[in-house]
């Protein structure tokens, strides 16, 4: 887990904070620096406003009744197929979301338990009922693409451009390289980081508030 690992799934703290997202090599993870602005600020916990790009692309691309629902899901016909979030800090905008392209979705069932309270609350009885791959409502066009040729195609379609190689790409130095390591080293593979430090207790309720 970069503190611990079961069943070889690491498991990493973000900091952006919100529930557990499973992510394995047929899922594709999106994050945006976005500088904070007055024509930007109204992005800032505004999921709706967030995924209109992706929304837009993911319509172009053949999927109906793709919609963002709850606070931060985007969701086809009530299935779950993405989740973001976000983090405000100094003048930027971090972001990001998940896309569910072809993602195991057995593994991902064993790997997560949802409070019982939350799917009870979708009107389900198990996360199978509430989770979908984006891969089985595509045009028959991108079906059978790659995660790596979906994630370029998803990339040129937000660009506007032809081809990947028209995007502008930012390498990073061995410097800045080594300045990552030292932060995954000391932070993400930090055990207080990951899962903190919390007394123990003996009694426990749990209960789900919907908002007024």
């Amino acid at each position: 887990m970069w503190g611990e690992i079961r069943n070889n799934i690491p498991v990493v703290r973000r900091d952006t904070g919100g529930g557990a997202i499973f992510i394995d090599s047929n899922s594709v993870n999106f994050c945006f620096l976005i500088p904070l602005n007055s024509n930007t600020n109204s992005i800032y916990a505004n999921y709706q406003e967030f995924y209109k790009p992706i929304i837009k692309v993911l319509k172009d691309m053949g999927i109906k009744n793709i919609m963002q629902s709850g606070k931060n899901d985007l969701t086809i016909n009530g299935k779950k197929v993405s989740g973001a979030a976000m983090l405000k800090e100094e003048n930027i905008i971090y972001g990001g979301y998940s896309l569910l392209y072809d993602i195991d979705l057995d593994a991902m069932i064993l790997a997560l338990k949802p409070s019982r309270k939350k799917i009870e609350s979708k009107g389900i009885k198990s996360i199978n009922q509430r989770v979908d791959k984006l891969k089985n409502h595509l045009n028959e066009q991108f079906k059978k693409l790659t995660i790596f040729e979906f994630k370029d195609e998803i990339i040129k379609r937000l660009m506007n451009v032809e081809k990947i190689a028209d995007v502008e790409r930012y390498v990073l130095s061995n410097e800045q390289w080594l300045e990552i390591d030292k932060l995954v080293d000391q932070k993400y593979k930090n055990w207080e980081w990951v899962y903190g430090l919390s007394p123990r207790y003996q009694y426990n309720r749990e209960a789900r508030l919907e908002p007024v």
